[in-house]
Order: structure tokens, then C-alpha cells, then sequence
């Protein structure tokens, strides 16, 4: 939410007459030439896999958020009217990076390992990337940030809770089938001791 109050301000401090519903993704804003932004450049500070304590940063142009999505042509064949739209906005607690973070940038995707690589690139917009720098405080303890969980992970906790209601409905099954069993073995050395008993008793019976 500043970084869009800023912005605005300063495209009326460039005497940049846009309306108040574009700053909210209301309606495009157009030009009948292509504009060169004088607004600021982000910086996006990101924390480096695997170190807490050290961060980079990524800058980018004002030219990656005030995104053309249309241009109109004339009767004659000729670019009458280029219409731009915001490419940010405010978020909630967490940060969604896009194509306005990215573009300018080598991205490397590791889906397996759950992180994001970023190097600087010949091609694109004219960004960043400055870094690394080092604190010696933790930054998800100083800046209050989760740690989100990898795929895999969650993948491996949610086999181990299957695999775990699997272990306990095989374990009732089998202890509803040794039930018998166990009675059967129970009660057989009664009757056995029982008829051994029955056997001495008659025994002595015919003796006197």
C-alpha cells in the first residue's frame, strides 16, 4: 500500500494526470504515445535459502508495473492510443511474486528442493539484483517470517498419516480374526486338565 501512494504521488509531482480508480485496478490509463515512467523502482528484499541470517535484493523498474495491455490503431494502420494498467497491488499477509518481480530476471524454478534462483540477464527490462548481504540476527526470527513447508514434505507427512490409519485398520482386522483363536487356545488345556481329572477319579472309583 505505499509503495502504490508513492507511486502516485510522484506521477502528480511528474504533473501525470491518471485517475484514482487506476492506482486500484479500476480502469486502464491511456496515452497516445508510449510513456516513460519517472516513478520509483521496488526493491524486493528475499531471504536466501537455507541461511536466515543473509538476503538479497531485487530491483524493478517502474517500467514492469505500469504494464501496456492494450494499443490502440487508427484508421490509417498507426498506434493511436497505448492504455497501461498496475501491475501490483496491495496483498495481505502473504507476497505473491509475479511477472512484475521476475521478468528482467534468469528464473530458475526447483520444484523438488521448494526454492526459487535468481540471476541478473542480458535480456528484458533493465533490473537488479544486489547481494548477498549478511546480518547477524536471524531474519525469520527478526522479521517474524514462516517458513513455509515444501511439497515434499507435506507429501511425506501425508503418506506417514496414511500409512498410519492403514497400521491401525490392519491391526483391528487381525485382532478381530485371532479373537477365536486365542479363545479356542484359552479353553482347550481346561477341558484337557478336566478329563485327565475325570479319568484319575474313575480310576480310583474301580480301586475301592
Amino acid at each position: 500500500m505505499m509503495l502504490l501512494i508513492l507511486s502516485e504521488k510522484e506521477a502528480r509531482n511528474n504533473n501525470v494526470l491518471i485517475l484514482d480508480e487506476f492506482w486500484y485496478h479500476g480502469e486502464a490509463a491511456c496515452w497516445p504515445e508510449p510513456q516513460d515512467w519517472m516513478l520509483p523502482w521496488i526493491s524486493i528484499d528475499l531471504l536466501n535459502m537455507g541461511d536466515d541470517h543473509s538476503y538479497f535484493v531485487l530491483q524493478v523498474p517502474p517500467q514492469n508495473y505500469m504494464r501496456v495491455v492494450s494499443a490502440h490503431n487508427s484508421s490509417g494502420g498507426t498506434v493511436s492510443q497505448y492504455c497501461y494498467k498496475l501491475g501490483l497491488e496491495a496483498g495481505g499477509k502473504d507476497t505473491v511474486l509475479g511477472y512484475t518481480a521476475m521478468e528482467g530476471f534468469q528464473i530458475l524454478f526447483n520444484r523438488s528442493g521448494g526454492w526459487i534462483g535468481f540471476s541478473s540477464s542480458d535480456c528484458g527490462a533493465n533490473t537488479h539484483l544486489y547481494g548477498p548481504y549478511y546480518v547477524e540476527n536471524s531474519l525469520m526470527n527478526d522479521c517474524q517470517l514462516s517458513k513455509p513447508e515444501t511439497e515434499v514434505a507435506v507429501s511425506i507427512k501425508a503418506a506417514q498419516w496414511a500409512l498410519l490409519a492403514i497400521s491401525i485398520i490392519a491391526g483391528t482386522v487381525l485382532l478381530y480374526l485371532l479373537v477365536p483363536c486365542l479363545k479356542n487356545l484359552y479353553l482347550r488345556p481346561r477341558s484337557t486338565s478336566r478329563r485327565s481329572i475325570s479319568k484319575n477319579a474313575l480310576f480310583d472309583h474301580e480301586l475301592s
